[in-house]
């Protein structure tokens, strides 16, 4: 692994089961993933006990850390394909506000917007981008034993599985880390708890 990648490290934990267990039953588990540096303080993730942000880093490139974060969810959605066919739970609506003419601008009339198609990795990375959109949940499975979501604008991979035997969480790690460090950081997730709807 070069020592020029942004994202130098994965973080990962367990949600504890009285934050979860609304989500995921009794024998679930909720997983989450996170990046190393963090590109930009996130003030949930600061109250939940996390520290490794990449704002005072002269040398991290946003561009690149962007880059490789889409790939870190891509290998994550790859990794459960063999679960089944990832479907959204709902699709996120994006629309585009077309140009007005010269002509409708001197008439008032308000700019038209269109329907902007996302692929489902476009969906997963703008909402873990974004808070202006409803959770991106991706679930894989014909009973949905997997799905992954992102929410609230958080750079936060959120697995939950309805039975916790049925993925290896250390090969999933090792699969999407591509040979960073892998760190178990346990935060008060009390603080994000509220963010996916899975």
């Amino acid at each position: 692994m070069s020592t020029k990648n942004a994202i130098r490290r994965v973080y990962w934990d367990f949600v504890p089961k009285q934050l979860s267990k609304h989500s995921v039953g009794e024998v679930g588990s909720l997983l989450t993933i996170w990046p190393g540096p963090y590109i930009t303080t996130d003030a949930c993730l600061s109250t939940a006990g996390f520290d490794d942000f990449g704002e005072s880093d002269v040398n991290l490139n946003a561009d690149v850390w962007d880059a490789e974060w889409k790939q870190l969810v891509e290998l994550t959605l790859n990794y459960f394909t063999t679960f089944g066919t990832p479907r959204m739970r709902q699709i996120v609506e994006v629309e585009q506000v077309q140009e007005s003419t010269f002509f409708e601008r001197i008439l008032g009339r308000k700019p038209k917007t269109v329907p902007v198609e996302l692929t489902l990795i476009e969906q997963v990375i703008l909402v873990s981008e974004s808070d202006w959109f409803q959770d991106a949940i991706v679930d894989f499975g014909r009973d949905c034993p997997v799905s992954l979501s992102t929410s609230n604008g958080h750079r936060i991979l959120w697995v939950a599985t309805t039975d916790s035997k049925s993925f290896n969480h250390e090969r999933l790690l090792s699969t999407a880390s591509q040979g960073r460090p892998i760190h178990r950081m346990e935060l008060a997730w009390e603080h994000l708890i509220g963010s996916p709807d899975v």
